[in-house]
This record gives C-alpha cells, structure tokens and sequence, in this order.
C-alpha cells in the first residue's frame, strides 16, 4: 500500500513539474511573434511583479512577465499612455494550464510613436550580465 501512494505521488510530482516547465515562456523569435496594435485602457501590476497592459476592445491580457524586477516604470507609462495607440509585440505560447483559454499573452517588445519603450530581448541581455 505505502508503495502505491509514493508512486502516486511521484507521478503527481513529475506532471507538477512538467506543467511549470511546459508554461515556461519561450524567448521571441520571428516565427512566434505577432504584433497587436491597440489604444490603451491602463498599464499596471495586479500580482506576482508582472505589468499588465489593458488594449480597448480587446480581452487579451498582455504582460510583461516580471517586469517588476527590471524596474520598468508602469505608473510612469500608465499615465503617458493611457487613450494612446501602441504597439504589443507578443510570444504565442503552447497550451498550458495555467493559460488554457490563451487569454494572457506574454509581451516581447512594447512601440510607442515607433520609439521601443520595452525589449525583452535586450532586458535579458542585460540580466544576464549581472
């Protein structure tokens, strides 16, 4: 009986952690980037350092994944932005659980006026020299 519910829980474990990495974010490249224009509802942090960015007549949820710990500044855009057209370059991701209606879009580069205000490029490039 105690080896049936370790191999349960071992199984439960390995799936746990397969479903975190499978969630995993892939880096950006031409072939799973999409570009969405929109004007700006609002651009903020609701949880787990992410900055989210509200597009008007869309459902989307776009974020920067951990923006936060890059020190981007959100209040600073949200008040610049707001009512304003930009551009949202966005990562298609596989189907996860933690995303199964694929609402949340993670972002790659944020134009505005065609000047680059986010790069997660660069930002990672950056990180890693630290």
């Amino acid at each position: 009986m105690l080896k049936k519910i370790l191999i349960t829980i071992s199984a439960l474990l390995i799936l746990a952690v397969g479903f975190v990495l499978w969630a995993k974010v892939p880096s950006p490249t031409a072939e799973n980037t999409v570009i969405q224009e929109g004007k700006v509802i609002a651009v903020c942090s609701p949880c787990c350092n992410d900055i989210v960015f509200y597009l008007e007549g869309d459902n989307h949820v776009y974020y920067i994944n951990h923006g936060l710990d890059f020190n981007l500044p959100y209040l600073a855009w949200n008040e610049e932005l707001k009512g304003k057209q930009i551009k949202v370059e966005w990562i298609e991701t596989h189907w996860n659980p933690f995303n199964a209606k694929g609402t949340h879009r993670p972002i790659s580069k944020v134009i505005f006026e065609e000047e680059e205000l986010y790069d997660m490029s660069s930002l990672n490039s950056m990180a890693a020299l630290e």
